[in-house]
């Protein structure tokens, strides 16, 4: 069936190439689905409701996602507290969507905007708020991209 080893590694790599175009169109695929998803998140945002926060604690860590030998990268990990109706909550999301890496210092510079004690203010979600967000500085609109202000 194979007696042509030309033939052989033309279906071979046929082959290969449509597992490629596969993997490719299914990457695709969740990135365009993850970016509507974001974006119909930040546009309800508009709508959440603020409550005055604090900031309790704000760091560098280093992201442990790759297995490779490539550079670090890191993100800042802040949290906080505030109150809804009486009830006590806190928060780690700083913003809508996943959290991204990149370099040590752009990783300082977001931390260092929320230092310990800071008072922020925190959107949520209503009734019970699962996921705060917020960002700085504030926005002179309401625009759907991620908040935190500080006042």
């Amino acid at each position: 069936m194979f007696a042509n080893p030309e033939n052989l590694l033309r279906i071979i790599g046929t082959i290969c190439g449509g597992i490629f175009l596969l993997a490719f169109a299914a990457g695709s695929v969740f990135m365009i689905v993850s970016y509507f998803k974001t974006k119909k998140k930040a546009a309800a945002s508009l709508t959440w409701s603020t409550a005055p926060g604090t900031i309790l604690e704000s760091n560098v860590r280093e992201s442990s996602g790759s297995d490779f030998d490539g550079p670090a990268s890191y993100y800042a990990q802040v949290s906080y507290s505030y109150q809804v109706m009486g009830q006590a909550y806190q928060g780690k999301n700083i913003h809508i969507g996943a959290r991204s890496a990149g370099p040590r210092n752009k990783a300082q510079a977001a931390a260092s905007r929320y230092p310990a004690g800071a008072v922020v203010t925190v959107y949520y979600t209503q009734p019970i708020p699962p996921m705060p967000s917020w960002s700085a500085p504030p926005l002179p609109t309401r625009s759907p991209s991620f908040w935190v202000s500080s006042f």
